[in-house]
């Protein structure tokens, strides 16, 4: 059994080393206010073994929009954490447009966190994908703009 000693360092360390305490978090450099952003729900998954081998037709999930603030999101349903406030623009649930298809059509606001706690153990399927769970999107070609930026 661990000592107090032992067991109080071991706190010093994580809220020391955590990156929810002031460390960069994965994504928080990806985008700005005023920018477009994508944030997938989970990573790509495909339909059959062929797909997957060709990396083709992946079913996605994803939230698209106007990144309106950065910074800590108090949110009554999952707690206080950090990440972009969006007004979504696009909504792809299972690769189907369900934009505006909410009660509040249009204006729905959503949030994407700069990290979370599967971030690393699903970041080989994105990349296997070609895709980053937080990219900057160019509007105009709706496309992924430059590099991702991604603190791991």
């Amino acid at each position: 059994m661990e000592t107090f000693e032992e067991q109080d360092k071991y706190v010093e360390h994580i809220f020391k080393d955590d990156a929810y305490f002031g460390d960069t978090l994965m994504f928080m450099d990806t985008a700005n206010v005023g920018d477009v952003i994508r944030g997938y729900d989970r990573p790509p998954r495909y339909k059959n073994e062929e797909d997957y081998q060709n990396k083709t037709n992946p079913e996605v999930w994803y939230i698209e929009g106007v990144v309106l603030k950065k910074g800590m999101i108090g949110n009554r349903a999952n707690g206080d954490f950090e990440g972009y406030t969006i007004q979504v623009t696009k909504q792809i649930w299972s690769n189907q447009d369900v934009t505006g298809e909410t009660e509040r059509k249009g204006t729905e606001i959503r949030f994407v966190r700069y990290e979370r706690a599967d971030d690393e153990i699903n970041k080989k399927r994105f990349v296997d994908a070609g895709l980053s769970r937080v990219m900057k999107i160019d509007e105009e070609t709706n496309k992924q703009k430059g590099e991702t930026k991604c603190h791991s």
